[in-house]
């Protein structure tokens, strides 16, 4: 019943990359330098991070390989899983066109994408939250594990996030 949260919108590290490894998807996309800044800078949220545990976080991972990868992992080592509204995740400027003109889902490549070291937290209902955080899912009772969400239909992707071993 833990609300899951994240300290702040998620896959501009990812669009970075992607900008870096392909330039031309940075024509008329004016976000295009603070994405790619944030791949080169990304900054850890040490502050967030000790604030949450202050409030009552029960549980907490930072987002390096990915918010699926990572509320897999912490969904498994709680023994519970973790529904993630792929719609609730906050996106930064300029997301939205790097991933269109990319062809991709940009709410999935904010699920997926990693190195934004922003946090993800499972909190109890009724903790007040930060205006920096955002709910985007829910931790419940079921086979331990993440399920990825849209219109309350599962639309978990096959890859959750970066994998240190995988080709």
């Amino acid at each position: 019943g833990d609300l899951l949260v994240v300290s702040g919108p998620l896959g501009a590290s990812a669009a970075g990359l992607m900008l870096l490894r392909d330039p031309a998807l940075a024509d008329h996309h004016a976000e295009a330098g603070a994405l790619v800044q944030a791949h080169r800078r990304p900054a850890p949220m040490v502050d967030h991070g000790m604030h949450l545990a202050e409030a009552g976080a029960t549980a907490m991972i930072d987002i390096s390989d990915g918010l699926l990868l990572d509320a897999d992992r912490l969904a498994r080592a709680s023994g519970l899983r973790a529904d993630i509204d792929l719609d609730a995740i906050p996106r930064p400027p300029g997301l939205d066109a790097v991933a269109g003109a990319a062809g991709m889902d940009p709410a999935l490549l904010a699920a997926t994408g990693g190195e934004d070291y922003h946090l993800l937290a499972a909190i109890p209902p009724g903790t007040g939250l930060e205006p920096h955080l955002v709910v985007v899912g829910r931790m419940a009772e079921g086979t331990p594990g993440v399920r990825a969400l849209r219109d309350g239909a599962d639309a978990t992707p096959s890859r959750l996030g970066w994998e240190h071993r995988r080709p």
